[in-house]
C-alpha cells in the first residue's frame, strides 16, 4: 500500500478514535451564546454530554455514516466560514459537539469552530476518495485538489504532505504524462511549493 494513503488512512482512524474519547473525556463546557440553540435543524442533534453517553454504538455508527454520506454532497462547495452557527450535515451529531466543546477554548472560538469543521470535512473526504474507484473517486480527488490550499494557509496539512497527496492524486485523475506535470506545477505553486516540470 501507498505510504501516503497508509498515513492518510491513519489520520482518519484517529480522528475517529478522538471523537469517540472525547465524548467520554470532554469536561463540560459552557457552549458560546451564539451557539445555544444553534445546533441545527436535524432531529438527531445532541446538546450534552449526558445525552452523548446515553447514544449506543449503533447509533454512533450510524450518525457517522449519515455524515459521511452528507460529505459526498459537498463535492465543489467552499470550505465554511465563520461563524458557523448549525451543524453541517458532514458533521455527526457527536463531532459537532466535541467540535463546539474544543472551539469553545480558543481565544476566537468562531473563526476556531469553522477550521475545526473544514478540517474534518478535508479529512472525510481523503477516507472517502481512498475507499471509491472510478468516476466518484475522480470527483473526489479533483475536490481535494481544490481543498488542499486552505488546509495549507489554515497549517492543518505540512507543504510537504499536501505536495505528496496532490501527486498521488493527481498521478490518477491526469492520464496524459505533459498535463499532469503541467497541473502538478500548477498545484505546488498553489501551496507554495517550488516544483520543476519533468520532477517525479
Amino acid at each position: 500500500m501507498d505510504k501516503t494513503i497508509r498515513n492518510w488512512r491513519f489520520i482518519a482512524v484517529v480522528t475517529s478514535v478522538l471523537v469517540a474519547a472525547a465524548v467520554l473525556l470532554l469536561k463540560p463546557l459552557p457552549l458560546l451564546p451564539e451557539q445555544q440553540g444553534l445546533s441545527g435543524a436535524a432531529s438527531d442533534d445532541i446538546n450534552s454530554l449526558a445525552e452523548a453517553e446515553a447514544l449506543t454504538d449503533a447509533q454512533i455508527a450510524a450518525q457517522q455514516a449519515q455524515a459521511e454520506h452528507a460529505t459526498l454532497a459537498t463535492l465543489g462547495s467552499p470550505d465554511v466560514t465563520a461563524p458557523v452557527t448549525s451543524r453541517p450535515a458532514y458533521v455527526s451529531p457527536v463531532e459537532w459537539l466535541v467540535l463546539k466543546r474544543v472551539a469553545a477554548q480558543d481565544e476566537a472560538p468562531q473563526e476556531s469552530l469553522a477550521q475545526l469543521v473544514n478540517k474534518l470535512r478535508f479529512s472525510k473526504q481523503v477516507a472517502l476518495w481512498q475507499s471509491y474507484q472510478g468516476a466518484r473517486r475522480m470527483a473526489l480527488g479533483e475536490q481535494l485538489l481544490r481543498a488542499i490550499p486552505g488546509q495549507v494557509e489554515q497549517r492543518d496539512l505540512a507543504r510537504a504532505d499536501a505536495h505528496q497527496l496532490q501527486r498521488r492524486v493527481l498521478y490518477e485523475i491526469e492520464p496524459d504524462p505533459v498535463r499532469r506535470q503541467q497541473r502538478l506545477q500548477q498545484q505546488a505553486q498553489r501551496i507554495g511549493v517550488q516544483f520543476e516540470v519533468g520532477e517525479g
